[in-house]
């Protein structure tokens, strides 16, 4: 039966060749075989007869089953378009979008329910309407033009944002898909528009938008403050300074006033306003080691002082503690005595390889009377510099290899996110 039907569908013209050829057998032999079966005339006779009323009666049957067969096919025909015609209406119709086709000349062919209710109008209404008569005369003529690129094949399709006139005189934003369906010859039969009413969302980048201006302003206003702040608490400590005769607590506010002027290097080198949070820390580290120079003025002492430090971005988040560690391991070195001692020097390096980040501070000065055990931890600056170390998940060490006093810090160079510290206190 499955062949049956494939021949039915392939062609009328094998049909009848089937058909002819059949019938030539039958006439041909059938006769043969009756005159070598009988010999009575009248026998022959009523034989040829009932012979040819059952040629006329199978070809009947057989045209019958054709036809029936045609008419089954036909009518499955039938069926799997008007299914796919429903198909295709239910989805041209319930789609959450606006979809349309129009003429090459601007005439609308077909327009779905959703396209109706984006604009308020009924179906057969829309049908009438002009693109005039709805498009936002500033954005019509660049409409237009894309369309005849389309039309002569400039392009295959575009995307577009327009502003559409709704029934009751309001304008919407609207996202604009344009197409082409073409004939054999390659004309333009009609175009499909689909669109999609982005009203709503461009408010909400609007408000986005004034969000996100607001939040950089009030960013810019408390980095501003943050500055101004760290500046008047450095200009009391130098007030208190000029004030003071206690050599002893004269250290200490230097000390206090090295480590606000880290914070304050750090935000003067802040760019998180426009994009990522991150400091040049080669920069900082510079610009930190010039200030200590000054503070700890050692014109008297010759120090050959050697740089070697990579361009390396770090976090804000991570550049804070890191730069408070820096300040303490340059001020550790920079406290060591250096009198009577031939070529001496500090060496500061800064790299980096695999994410992690190294710095190393090198001296051959000599311990300072009063100066600071960093690895005591009954030292308030041993204490910080352990503290923001585990901070950052570091590591730090203090060697000392042929009177070079060796200092190094190590981390993984990472993104923090969130505000706040997390320093907590060393037992």
């Amino acid at each position: 039966m499955d062949k049956l039907k494939t021949i039915i569908k392939s062609s009328p013209f094998i049909i009848a060749f089937i058909y002819l050829i059949v019938g030539a057998l039958w006439i041909q032999y059938s006769d043969q075989a009756v005159l070598a079966m009988f010999d009575d005339s009248d026998t022959i006779t009523q034989i040829q007869s009932f012979k040819g009323w059952f040629y006329v009666l199978a070809s009947s049957i057989l045209i019958y089953f054709l036809v029936y067969q045609s008419n089954v096919l036909v009518k499955n025909l039938f069926d799997d378009t008007r299914k796919e015609k429903d198909k295709f209406e239910a989805t041209f119709q319930k789609a959450p979008v606006g979809i349309a086709h129009h003429k090459p000349d601007e005439k609308w062919m077909l327009v779905n329910q959703t396209l109706c209710n984006i604009l308020g109008y009924k179906k057969d209404e829309l049908l009438q309407l002009n693109f005039d008569d709805f498009i936002h005369p500033e954005d019509l003529q660049r409409g237009r033009q894309l369309d005849q690129d389309i039309i002569h094949g400039v392009i295959s399709s575009y995307k577009d944002e327009k502003r559409y006139k709704r029934k009751d005189g309001s304008f919407i934003d609207i996202q604009l898909t344009k197409g082409s369906v073409r004939d054999k010859d390659g004309d333009v039969k009609y175009l499909i528009a689909i669109i999609e009413d982005i009203s709503r969302q461009k408010k909400d980048q609007a408000r986005l938008r004034q969000t996100l201006e607001e939040k950089e302003i009030l960013l810019a206003e408390v980095h501003h403050r943050v500055k101004n702040n760290i500046a008047l608490m450095s200009a009391l400590l130098e007030l208190q300074l000029m004030n003071s005769d206690s050599n002893y607590l004269n250290e200490v506010l230097y000390h206090y006033k090295t480590r606000l002027k880290s914070l304050s290097l750090i935000y003067d080198n802040f760019k998180g306003v426009e994009k990522e949070p991150n400091i040049d820390f080669k920069w900082f580290l510079n610009e930190q080691y010039n200030y200590l120079k000054h503070v700890f003025d050692m014109s008297e002492t010759e120090i050959e002082y050697r740089k070697t430090n990579r361009d390396i971005e770090l976090n804000i988040n991570q550049a804070i503690p890191v730069g408070l560690i820096c300040n303490e391991i340059l001020i550790h070195a920079y406290t060591r005595e250096f009198t009577d001692i031939e070529n001496s020097f500090i060496n500061i390096q800064l790299t980096a390889e695999n994410g992690r980040v190294k710095l190393s501070v090198e001296n051959n000065g000599k311990p300072a009377n009063g100066q600071a055990d960093i690895n005591d931890s009954q030292s308030l600056d041993a204490r910080i510099m352990h503290a923001l170390v585990k901070q950052i998940n570091g590591e730090v060490s203090l060697t000392t290899n042929d009177d070079i006093e060796i200092f190094e810090l190590v981390f993984e160079k990472g993104v923090w996110k969130g505000a706040g510290s997390h320093i907590q206190p060393t037992s």
